[in-house]
């Protein structure tokens, strides 16, 4: 059987690493590789088999040669509120990383596998002010549509929400809600939520994300592939699941109060979210127990 070449960019990361495990452990025909600038990422996180190569996006045509079946670009700048404090990286990581990434699965006849960031289905939220990572998500998706369907590209765009699980990260400033909260209870302290604290999201385990981006690679064609589990929770109800101590702070820019869902064309690829957020957060508390 001919070999399957992938490239991940971000597989150094939190999704990525899982990414390339899942493909790893599903046939072992995959050649694999991943380029990631370890801004997110880390060296922790490489797969047996895997090879790694430390380089930005912008810089794909120099690092790799043009011999993929699938690009799957997961590598752009991706924490909402950090994105104002660092907006001007966020441009040149996201938008002009991208832009170069289009470019170079064009040239060469490449399927490109794009995520971008189910926030953009709450840009006109009353009163939310869009982040500048929510704004060049959705500029990226615009483009990679426009061009893609100008050149008959083959390409598709995925959306995530909320994806805990293995390997997330839970302390410094890429920390992700979830697995903060629970190394906050692990250390016996308090969790400081965004006014309201009612936001809601829908938090999808790792498992179900990768294997929805397995199927979009599989079959997937154009746009609007939302990979999250339909049941939400409010932050509050996340704490108190959880079992950690709050208060409630200060209202955060971007901060959008929920998010639009429709898996309705996972779905027609055959997924389904197996997992859940209470079941996965019952085994970590009774690890530490």
């Amino acid at each position: 059987m001919k070999s399957q070449k992938i490239l991940v960019i971000g597989g150094a990361g939190h999704v990525g690493s899982n990414l390339l495990e899942h493909f790893k452990n599903h046939n072992s025909n995959y050649e694999l590789t991943s380029i990631d600038n370890y801004t997110n990422g880390t060296s922790k996180n490489h797969i047996g088999g895997v090879k790694y190569i430390n380089g930005d996006a912008r810089d794909i045509g120099s690092l790799v040669e043009p011999n993929f079946d699938c690009v799957i670009h997961l590598g752009e700048f991706a924490r909402l509120e950090q994105s104002f404090h660092e907006y001007q990286f966020v441009v040149e990581n996201n938008i002009v990383g991208t832009l170069r990434v289009i470019e170079f699965c064009r040239r060469f006849n490449i399927k490109l596998v794009y995520s971008a960031s189910s926030a953009i289905t709450a840009m006109h939220e009353p009163g939310l002010v869009n982040a500048p990572y929510t704004i060049t998500k959705l500029a990226n998706a615009n483009l990679l549509n426009s061009l893609g369907q100008f050149y008959k590209l083959d390409y598709a765009i995925v959306y995530f929400y909320n994806v805990y699980g293995p390997r997330e990260v839970g302390r410094g400033k890429n920390a992700t809600v979830v697995e903060k909260f629970l190394q906050l209870k692990f250390l016996n302290q308090k969790a400081a939520i965004n006014f309201p604290g009612t936001q809601r999201r829908n938090f999808t385990d790792v498992r179900d994300i990768v294997d929805g981006i397995h199927k979009v690679v599989d079959k997937g064609q154009g746009d609007g592939y939302f990979i999250g589990n339909p049941e939400s929770f409010s932050i509050i109800e996340l704490a108190e699941l959880i079992g950690i101590d709050y208060s409630i702070g200060s209202k955060k820019f971007g901060n959008r109060e929920s998010s639009i869902i429709d898996t309705s064309k996972m779905k027609k690829l055959g997924w389904e979210p197996k997992y859940n957020l209470k079941t996965y957060i019952l085994k970590r508390l009774m690890e530490r127990s």
